[in-house]
């Protein structure tokens, strides 16, 4: 049985011509595959580099150098390791619960839990105080090491920023306006001290820093009145974090950091192997004879982040006004469809925080420029176009529509609101409106 096995598997010359014939022309097709693969990435590169300094490798992201004594990221982290709010899971959630306003129900029983957790925290709040003393912000961190990068602990900067709102609400209830706007820049100089770091997942901490600072601005001005000194440097600190777009720094080192890995695995590095290093023969192997599909997806993957960003640049009403899509809402080819979760999930979500905290921003700044006006000319004007420029730089402009947002005098106060898109849950859209009662 063997031998005529054998008989029928033994390669003959013809064989053996034809399993060389097909292993040169795998070869020479995979060669052209790789030649052709290559120009289209040369060519993305090439086009998209100058647009980010002419580098796209992740040692270009690190930010200036910040001396010590200069270097509000430093303060920041100190006071983040002093707090202990996350350290019972059960404790934190009654915390952001009474934060939120959600639970308990009554007043007295929330505020109970803010007071409590301000004086729990006093020493990380102490720290904090300082942080308008420092100019400049730096975390210190590697990105050349990709997505090994050792990050700050972001959650605790996060129960940070809550504390810091805490404060502010516990100032509120005690009378205490000017403290109140106090706290709340000092929050908004905390989510300013992110800015400048090129990693998605720390600016959408700087998003939720923000937003809770931005929510109890509201808040304040709602049921308290501060001065018109305070008022004008929160203003300015507002305009301040307005400068910065935190989505399109995160998004910019999300595509250098995917170049960089990618363009690592030409070398064998393996993107299973957390150290990201060069493998043994086989990984290599391997890798070579599949690079012409990994430059394809890179050249693929360079381009749709390159748009991401583009498209998170505009306001929401210059993309409507273009009728442009993000890349993932485009049609694409199957395979990449398959694919392109793996490089583009979750990104869509980010581009619509960052217009969403854009909102936010402009009605912060608004509401306090309407705070002004009536502290200096003795009521809210008629029209939001009469701001400016004794009191904001130019008329607001409600970034989903590219008109004036809707503005209503009601009694003693005033109502703000912007129009976001259908489908926005009804929780942002509570963060959309804004109803100051005096």
């Amino acid at each position: 049985m063997f031998s005529a096995l054998w008989a029928r598997l033994k390669p003959s010359r013809r064989r053996v011509s034809v399993y060389m014939a097909v292993f040169l022309g795998t070869l020479v097709l995979r060669a052209s595959l790789d030649v052709w693969a290559g120009y289209q990435l040369r060519a993305v590169s090439a086009r998209i580099a100058p647009t980010y300094g002419g580098r796209l490798d992740a040692a270009s992201l690190s930010p200036p150098a910040v001396a010590p004594g200069e270097n509000r990221a430093r303060l920041v982290s100190a006071a983040a390791a002093l707090t202990d709010v996350s350290r019972e899971p059960l404790r934190r959630d009654r915390f952001t619960q009474a934060l939120l306003g959600a639970a308990p129900a009554e007043p007295e029983a929330r505020l109970a839990i803010l007071r409590q957790a301000v004086a729990d925290n006093r020493l990380a709040l102490q720290v904090l105080d300082e942080i308008e003393s420092r100019p400049k912000a730096n975390f210190e961190i590697v990105y050349e090491d990709g997505h090994r990068a050792r990050m700050p602990s972001l959650l605790a900067i996060r129960d940070l920023g809550n504390l810091v709102s805490a404060a502010g609400r516990v100032a509120v209830a005690e009378g205490n306006a000017d403290e109140a706007v106090r706290r709340a820049r000092l929050g908004l100089t905390l989510a300013g001290s992110l800015a400048q770091e090129p990693n998605l997942l720390i600016q959408l901490i700087h998003l939720a820093v923000g937003r809770e600072q931005l929510r109890l601005i509201r808040d304040v001005l709602g049921a308290a009145d501060p001065s018109a000194a305070a008022l004008e440097s929160l203003a300015g600190r507002i305009e301040e974090v307005r400068a910065s777009d935190p989505v399109v720094t995160g998004l910019i080192g999300e595509l250098k950091v995917m170049n960089s890995t990618l363009g690592g695995l030409g070398g064998g590095a393996t993107p299973w192997d957390p150290r990201q290093e060069a493998g043994g023969f086989w990984s290599r192997a391997l890798v070579w004879f599949l690079r012409p599909a990994v430059r394809v997806g890179h050249a693929r993957a360079l381009d749709d982040l390159d748009r991401t960003i583009t498209f998170a640049r505009l306001e929401p009403y210059e993309r409507e006004a273009r009728k442009l899509l993000l890349p993932v809402d485009e049609p694409q080819p199957w395979w990449w469809r398959k694919l392109s979760p793996m490089v583009l999930g979750g990104l869509e979500r980010g581009v619509r925080s960052g217009d969403e905290q854009r909102a936010m921003l402009m009605l912060a700044s608004t509401a306090v420029a309407l705070r002004r006006c009536r502290l200096e000319r003795g009521n809210y004007p008629e029209r939001l176009d009469q701001l400016a420029p004794a009191f904001v730089l130019r008329a607001p402009i409600d970034p989903y529509t590219g008109r004036a947002p809707a503005y209503a005098r009601s009694g003693a106060g005033v109502t703000l609101l912007v129009t976001p898109p259908p489908g926005t849950p009804d929780s942002i859209r509570t963060l959309l409106r804004w109803d100051i009662v005096r």
